[in-house]
């Protein structure tokens, strides 16, 4: 059925869902961009490297208190019939709320422990903005399966604006990082404010405060070991050069890795609402075929990108974050070439979950995460930020492997998921 409405192009839900993808994500990653760039203009290269430090482990920390919901919740929901989705909701709801403040504590605790200065400032100022980010991931869920992202849009535009206005503000009266990472925590309020709105929107409402509990957070638990996993092989390098290199280099790396993230907001976006239609109908051949060719078209426009990088990314970076970032310029063409790699992982990736397979899933997650860390440490030793990005990209072809490696040995050669070109069937 699922597969009929998409050949026949009426699906319009899924246009709908599309548009609100790219708009809603394209805003998140214009914020984080502006913001760095902002900082960038305003501050030092120290302190364009503390923030970009701030908001990769305050994005860490959201993934973790999230605990795995956000992603089993989209292939649970595109099995469960709407009238009991406002009980998952109000489980939802409950756990975040008692969990808000150990969390918080917790990260407070730690970056104590293992950062000092202004750097520490930093990072405790994000605290409202990934507590924010966490709910925020739990309801995209709801948006995402019922294919309401434009929903997830507006909020998302909001929270853009004001988020950027109170980072620029701030950076003009302050010139401090850490106040402009509040501002980063004001416009994410917002948005989280808008978003609750829109679950209104749907027909999803906290269910009876009574109701039997349905067991989410023990039931997503393989899908919090695999989402931390998944952020610690994203981010190990800039974890990692942040503990063995200066703050001006993790300043340096900020801005290739700010315009990969925003770069790679729609395919991280798009491989849930794939996984979402793929849980419906796992078995239809069809729809495989088109997840198929649009990984196809993926590898091209990634590998075109990665090119044209090649060729004018040092006066990009020179132009949006100051003369200054130009030496970053080969950092930047190696973590471009995860575009053409990235969608592959999540197309097989997603097979595995469909099948029931979450385990193997982990497993292929943790050796790669393993092999980040492992080669990251003398490869950032040795060769600082270029080092970093070069690890970055082998552990995004070594996930690809393990992915494309347990899917033929589990689910049958015919089930890995291979780019096919556009008009080819």
């Amino acid at each position: 059925m699922v597969a009929r409405r998409l050949a026949a192009g009426r699906d319009t839900s899924l246009v709908r869902s599309g548009v609100g993808l790219a708009v809603s994500r394209g805003a998140q990653g214009a914020t984080l961009l502006l913001a760095t760039v902002l900082v960038a203009r305003g501050t030092s290269i120290d302190d364009v490297g503390r923030f970009g430090v701030a908001i990769t482990l305050g994005g860490f920390a959201a993934v973790i208190a999230d605990a795995g919901l956000s992603q089993y919740l989209v292939p649970r929901l595109a099995t469960t019939s709407r009238t009991d989705w406002p009980r998952h909701w109000a489980e939802l709801r409950r756990f975040y709320l008692a969990s808000a403040v150990p969390v918080a504590v917790v990260f407070a605790v730690l970056v104590g422990l293992v950062y000092d200065g202004e750097t520490r400032q930093v990072l405790l100022a994000t605290i409202p903005w990934w507590l924010a980010l966490r709910v925020t991931l739990g309801i995209r869920a709801f948006l995402t399966v019922s294919e309401r992202l434009d929903l997830d849009a507006r909020a998302g535009l909001a929270e853009a604006v004001l988020a950027i206005a109170c980072v620029g503000l701030a950076v003009e009266l302050t010139g401090s990082p850490s106040v402009a990472a509040l501002g980063l925590g004001v416009g994410a309020v917002l948005g989280l404010a808008l978003r609750v709105r829109s679950l209104a929107a749907i027909g999803v409402r906290p269910g009876p405060r009574h109701a039997r509990r349905l067991g989410l957070v023990r039931a997503a638990r393989s899908f919090n070991g695999f989402n931390v996993l998944v952020v610690l092989y994203m981010r190990v390098d800039v974890l990692l050069l942040s503990l063995l290199a200066s703050p001006g280099a993790v300043g340096l790396y900020q801005g290739p890795v700010r315009l990969l993230t925003a770069v790679l907001l729609i395919p991280d976006a798009l491989a849930p609402i794939l996984l979402s239609r793929a849980a419906r109908v796992p078995d239809d051949r069809d729809l495989r075929w088109r997840q198929q060719r649009l990984l196809g078209t993926g590898v091209i426009l990634g590998t075109g990108l990665t090119l044209v990088t090649a060729w004018l990314g040092d006066e990009m970076l020179s132009i949006i974050f100051g003369s200054s970032f130009r030496e970053a310029g080969l950092a930047f063409t190696v973590l471009m070439a995860v575009l053409p790699v990235r969608l592959s992982s999540y197309l097989n990736g997603n097979q595995l979950v469909v099948r029931g397979r979450n385990g193997v899933r982990l497993a292929c997650m943790a050796i790669t995460a393993t092999f980040a860390v492992v080669a990251g440490i003398p490869s950032i030793a040795l060769f600082g930020y270029n080092g970093a990005a070069a690890v970055t990209l082998a552990s995004e072809v070594m996930l690809l492997l393990t992915y494309a490696t347990a899917v033929w040995l589990r689910l049958g050669r015919d089930a890995v998921q291979y780019p096919r070109l556009p008009g080819l069937r």
